[in-house]
């Protein structure tokens, strides 16, 4: 019943979230003052699962919203990949990574993370075409996910914030974000599987962000590339709506960031939960929001300048 409560006021929200009013005073929100401009240093990257090339259009609106130099992946299937490849043909720094129809997402993101592509990239933005036909709100949460990551630049810019100087991994809209039993669904126990064959092995905690989007820092999920995924792994596809390998898998890659000893926050730079070491130190468990990030942790650097991620 709880579980029906969330996705009626979830569903609302998301519809007035995307009327006309509620964008217009989404667009009135507080922005950066200072004239900042994105620092050239910062090497981005936006990775997306196209399985639905006639939503290439709202991927190529959010990649739009990255600095300049950044850098497109893409991931389809072979029966749809030369519609995507017309699709992307205008874009100067795009590579195109075909693979099986397996795994949905997940499986060609684990597959990129587990080759290194983006080995070196500061900050990348993880989106795919959801559109969740089961679901009445499909359509409405991939909207609403990809407005609030990128939808322009000042949403880049916060997330950016947070990635390179504020010593986050994995950054998220705070309103996805799942970190109670209740979401475990059934996947907890090949959850647990899965950490127990990483390197180091993790606790087993709820920290996802629903719908498997959001930005991370490459480094931060180092004990996800530790469990050597393989394709053979996953299930064939046939519409399964829960229990299987992708769907453990999304729900492991906060608690990847927190034993690597990064945060995750939401986009309006809430501590949504605290690093492993920085818990450890506290000798306390899960911390909750309190704030802004930058108020309560921050770690070096990771950009390739040194300067902050923005320049006034």
């Amino acid at each position: 019943m709880k579980h029906f409560i969330f996705k009626v006021l979830e569903l609302t929200k998301g519809t007035l979230f995307l009327s006309w009013p509620g964008q217009m005073i989404w667009r009135l929100r507080p922005r950066d003052k200072s004239g900042s401009l994105f620092n050239k240093g910062v090497k981005t990257a936006l990775v997306a699962h196209i399985y639905y090339p006639e939503l290439t259009s709202e991927v190529l609106r959010c990649f739009r919203s990255l600095p300049e130099g950044a850098d497109l992946h893409v991931t389809t299937v072979q029966e749809r990949a030369a519609e995507v490849r017309e699709q992307v043909a205008n874009i100067d720094r795009v590579q195109i990574h075909v693979r099986p129809n397996r795994g949905r997402d997940i499986a060609p993101f684990i597959h990129l993370v587990n080759n290194g592509v983006f080995d070196g990239y500061d900050a990348v933005l993880k989106l795919h075409t959801k559109k969740s036909p089961h679901l009445v709100n499909g359509d409405m949460r991939r909207k609403v996910l990809f407005c609030m990551l990128a939808g322009d630049t000042e949403q880049v810019r916060r997330a950016l914030v947070a990635l390179c100087n504020e010593g986050a991994g994995v950054v998220g809209w705070g309103t996805a974000y799942r970190s109670t039993p209740l979401y475990w669904m059934a996947n907890k126990e090949r959850v647990a599987g899965l950490l127990r064959r990483a390197s180091p092995s993790a606790d087993v905690i709820p920290a996802f962000f629903e719908g498997s989007m959001f930005w991370f820092a490459p480094d931060a999920l180092r004990l996800v590339r530790s469990m050597n995924i393989g394709l053979d792994e996953f299930e064939e596809e046939s519409r399964q709506l829960d229990g299987t390998l992708h769907h453990a898998i999304e729900r492991i890659f906060c608690t990847s960031a927190r034993a690597a000893g990064y945060s995750t926050c939401s986009m309006s730079g809430g501590l949504l939960l605290e690093s492993a070491e920085k818990t450890d130190n506290q000798n306390g468990g899960t911390a909750s929001p309190k704030g802004p990030l930058s108020n309560r942790y921050a770690k070096p650097q990771r950009n390739m300048t040194g300067s902050p991620v923005l320049l006034d």
